[in-house]
């Protein structure tokens, strides 16, 4: 599925070549994938992965969020910059190569999934749960005129908020995000290894 993967798919100002960059990654890394169905489908949970991956390279790349996709896409956005504000997220620049932080973002997108498949189930939102995991075209969407609003986008975008207002107090409450950046080093510090056992990742164990 991540062959089906596009420019569309960023929530960033990108060139296709980092859509083919990843998929090599994908091909390199042939035994690792993201965890499908927590909260998206198949190509969903993948345009997620590399959405993450793009986090992890924006600063060499000097990537910008994509303008069309601010109001359409506030959950992914919202997880996006709470990432970016964390001293984890300076750690995986610091600590992983390029290639590598393909491997973190596969972990984070599970990781991520999990917890807002967990709020989303604690708060009884099983209608917007089955909605995100039924569509193929989730990261698809973007901003659209008020005149051309139909009643199943207006939907998406009343669920993006509720959601938001519910991952806001979660991470007010405690320290989800983190956790998420830190299980997700934790697992591709072990993966590379397990891939790799003789090199040196500059951790400490």
């Amino acid at each position: 599925m991540y062959r089906e993967l596009s420019v569309e798919h960023s929530l960033f100002m990108i060139d296709p070549i980092l859509v083919e960059e990843f998929q090599q990654y994908s091909q390199d890394y042939h035994d690792l994938q993201p965890a499908f169905n927590l909260t998206h489908s198949e190509v969903d949970t993948w345009a997620a992965a590399f959405n993450h991956w793009l986090l992890l390279i924006s600063q060499e790349e000097c990537l910008i969020i994509d303008h069309i996709k601010t109001f359409s896409h506030t959950v992914n956005i919202f997880c996006i910059q709470e990432i970016e504000k964390t001293e984890m997220y300076l750690m995986i620049l610091d600590r992983f190569t390029r290639k590598e932080r393909f491997v973190v973002a596969c972990f984070l997108t599970d990781y991520v999934h999990a917890w807002k498949r967990k709020i989303m189930e604690k708060h009884a939102y099983d209608e917007m749960l089955m909605r995100n995991l039924c569509t193929k075209t989730y990261y698809l969407v973007e901003n659209i005129e008020l005149s051309q609003m139909t009643p199943e986008l207006q939907i998406i975008l009343e669920n993006q908020a509720k959601l938001v207002k519910l991952l806001v107090k979660e991470i007010q409450e405690d320290c989800a995000i983190e956790c998420c950046i830190e299980k997700s080093i934790i697992q591709a510090k072990a993966f590379l290894r397990y891939r790799s056992p003789n090199k040196n990742d500059g951790f400490t164990t």
